[in-house]
């Protein structure tokens, strides 16, 4: 159980570092990122600032951000 602890909280990591990022990501708060590239920083920048870059680098081989994206 401790792996599916240890994703919680990273999750949780995840999402608190999303909600402090959304305003500067998102100029005019109308819940929306336009375009790839904003998306991508969004989520690079996330995982950055939650310091899970390794996790990140785990991810990205097994399917890319645009991937995600679609």
């Amino acid at each position: 159980m401790s792996n599916i602890t240890n994703v919680k909280e990273k999750i949780q990591q995840l999402e608190k570092q999303q909600r402090l990022l959304w305003p500067m990501f998102d100029q005019e708060l109308k819940g929306k990122i336009f375009g790839g590239a904003n998306v991508g920083q969004f989520i690079m920048e996330s995982f950055k600032q939650s310091k899970l870059e390794k996790d990140l680098a785990m991810i990205l081989p097994q399917r890319s951000i645009e991937q995600g994206i679609k």
